[in-house]
């Protein structure tokens, strides 16, 4: 206010000595360094208390995802309530966030990377991550597991399983049914590569079998019928956990049933949902402290389940629990 004041004085004063004579314009013209000045030191005054205020930034963490949405940061409200900091999430496919990346490095504005399978991972190997050191890990980290040398981490698993319709096909009960008893199909988002890279893993010692397993498997896959009618109804389908949760024909009715206690030795392949801290994260400090409150056990728990995963460590299902074949994930990277 002060300050208007002083400018609005000043414009009086110049129209007052423009209206009298000559030498009140020469008077004028003589002080007018010292009014430039002045108008300077107001301007710039004024800047700085601008300035002062776009200063204050938002406290934020900014997620790149390619199957968590921008309405998803509801997911996180408890984190953004407990810790003042904001969830921000961009949906990109893995191959749009790697071209980010590499192109905008430290302008990406992208700090944590969150991705729905290991082949997003492997989409994502020409980028660098940020490595986080043991004792970093074990702090903030240790619900969730390590691979490529502490610079990726499997936070969820998202089992394999089938879908089928009783008595209408004896119930296949372990993943070789697929190769040579029963005609089947999946849905897209079913990672086919990553269920392969399991087999592939199990044939180590046998890779001529392994070719023999797949030729076989391929064989048999049919596409999946777009009718919500009986066709789609009776087909046997190879599913994901998450995709029970995502279709909504695939709940069990019309006798259909969702199979994931399978008679397998090894236990059940399972694909992995998981988390990068890019390199160049701006907010390094902040996307820290989202991860150990996700590691939280109460929080870890919570959020698997509305993120349509099971938890790394304990797979609970009523009373019984899953067994989930002990294979790392650099080894199936490899196979993929």
């Amino acid at each position: 206010m002060e300050s208007s004041k002083n400018i609005q004085f000043i414009i009086d004063l110049v129209n007052f000595y423009i209206c009298r004579d000559l030498k009140f314009s020469v008077f004028f013209m003589f002080n007018l360094n010292r009014l430039i000045y002045f108008f300077s030191l107001v301007i710039l005054i004024t800047s700085c208390d601008l300035n002062n205020a776009k200063q204050s930034p938002k406290k934020e963490i900014i997620i790149a995802s390619d199957f968590l949405c921008p309405k998803d940061t509801s997911l996180f409200y408890a984190f953004t309530k407990e810790n003042g900091i904001h969830i921000k999430i961009v949906h990109l496919t893995a191959d749009s966030i790697k071209k980010k990346l590499y192109k905008n490095h430290f302008n990406s504005k992208i700090d944590l990377v969150f991705v729905n399978s290991l082949n997003s991972v492997k989409e994502l190997n020409s980028i660098s991550f940020h490595r986080i050191s043991e004792s970093t890990r074990k702090e903030n980290m240790s619900k969730f597991r390590a691979f490529k040398n502490n610079t990726w981490f499997a936070v969820g698993l998202d089992p394999f399983g089938f879908s089928y319709v009783v008595d209408s096909l004896n119930t296949p009960k372990i993943y070789s049914d697929l190769n040579n008893k029963y005609k089947f199909s999946n849905y897209e988002s079913t990672n086919t590569n990553v269920f392969l890279a399991h087999l592939n893993y199990l044939f180590k010692k046998n890779p001529d079998d392994y070719i023999k397993w797949k030729k076989s498997f391929v064989k048999n896959l049919s596409p999946l019928e777009s009718s919500t009618d009986s066709l789609t109804s009776k087909q046997l389908i190879l599913i994901n956990w998450s995709n029970q949760l995502d279709y909504p024909h695939l709940p069990e009715r019309n006798k259909r049933i969702n199979d994931f206690n399978l008679n397998q030795i090894n236990g059940l392949f399972a694909d992995r949902k998981c988390l990068g801290i890019v390199k160049e994260a701006e907010n390094f400090s902040y996307t820290l402290l989202f991860l150990s409150f996700l590691n939280k056990k109460i929080n870890n728990l919570n959020y698997v389940k509305k993120l349509k995963m099971l938890p790394i460590n304990s797979l609970p299902k009523e009373k019984n629990t899953f067994k989930i074949m002990k294979i790392n994930e650099d080894s199936l990277l490899k196979r993929l």
